[in-house]
């Protein structure tokens, strides 16, 4: 049973990101956002963030959502390099429910040596732990939240909820910014039951062979 301190505990919290989302979606500028979740990140006592559309960010197009405040060499790993076609984490939103910690991939999917090796890689940079939020809209590429690199990895769960939530405006709130104005609401697609898990799955969200 929940006791009176952590529920109220958990009030407080549930209003802190009810603010924060509040905020994300009165956000008018590009400043304005990368603010925000640099102050959202440090709030969640993690180093760094990412929120990234999963495609080839080397040319950053208008139509494109980048945001991100990573060490460079990781960011160079991933774009300038193009691995994220294969990184553990991006992979890992694909089969994902919702926002999942970082240490939890293992049973979200299978790791092999190379994902180690990333792992490793990133850890030298700081990246120990994260909280990736999977985005996926229909009719849209592939994206996400990320927040990552902690002093406090063990702790790090307490934020999941939070970060779920947060996570999913602050795209939209980015995806705003792209097109300079609201995308209209999604609409129900007119598919036949026994297409829609086919429909679902496009050729290239699906990833490579290891």
């Amino acid at each position: 049973m929940v006791s009176d301190l952590a529920l109220s505990r958990s009030l407080c919290s549930l209003a802190l990101t009810s603010a924060i989302v509040d905020a994300l979606r009165k956000i008018s500028s590009p400043d304005e956002l990368a603010s925000l979740m640099e102050a959202i990140t440090r709030a969640m006592d993690f180093r760094h963030y990412a929120l990234i559309y999963h495609d080839d960010l080397r040319v950053s197009p208008s139509d494109l959502v980048e945001f991100k405040d990573y060490p460079a060499a990781i960011a160079e790993r991933l774009i300038g390099e193009r691995r994220y076609r294969r990184d553990p984490v991006i992979c890992g939103c694909i089969f994902a429910p919702g926002a999942f910690l970082w240490s939890d991939l293992p049973r979200i999917i299978d790791i092999d040596r190379q994902d180690r090796r990333s792992f490793e890689i990133g850890a030298q940079e700081s990246l120990n732990e994260g909280i990736t939020v999977p985005y996926v809209c229909l009719g849209d590429r592939m994206g996400s939240c990320t927040f990552a690199g902690t002093d406090k990895p063990d702790q790090a769960n307490r934020f999941l909820g939070a970060a779920q939530m947060v996570g999913i405006f602050a795209f939209q709130a980015a995806l705003n910014l792209r097109s300079g104005e609201r995308p209209p609401a999604p609409t129900t697609p007119k598919l036949h039951p026994r297409r829609v898990i086919a429909s679902c799955w496009p050729a290239a969200a699906i990833p490579t062979s290891r």
